[in-house]
């Protein structure tokens, strides 16, 4: 079954193609960068949280499964390594302030 709330997070948070074009072997640092920006400035409500939390925590083991073919295909090893740390780092940000505002949320509950 495929998800289309999750489909649509992802390429609003992807629009630059980050994670096809490493699919593809590609390793681009600004569409890289462009993704990790747009994770830290994404706007989660609480209607999209679930979803939210689906495609963030996928995001960082895309990067890494892609990690060898980039590599491979060119990509300076140390520069992708940056972006792993960089991703990871900004998907723990998002989904603890996420988890944050699940909990307030959860302590205004009668």
């Amino acid at each position: 079954m495929v998800n289309i709330n999750a489909d649509k997070i992802l390429e609003a948070l992807d629009q630059h193609c980050f994670i096809p074009n490493a699919r593809r072997m590609e390793f681009h640092r600004e569409k890289a960068e462009k993704l990790i920006y747009n994770i830290r400035h994404f706007s989660v409500n609480v209607a999209n949280m679930g979803d939210a939390l689906l495609v963030l925590w996928s995001l960082p083991y895309y990067v890494l499964l892609y990690e060898d073919r980039c590599i491979k295909n060119g990509a300076d090893p140390q520069e992708y390594r940056n972006i792993v740390v960089a991703m990871n780092n900004a998907v723990e940000e998002k989904i603890k302030a996420i988890v944050a505002t699940l909990a307030l949320a959860d302590k205004g509950s009668p």
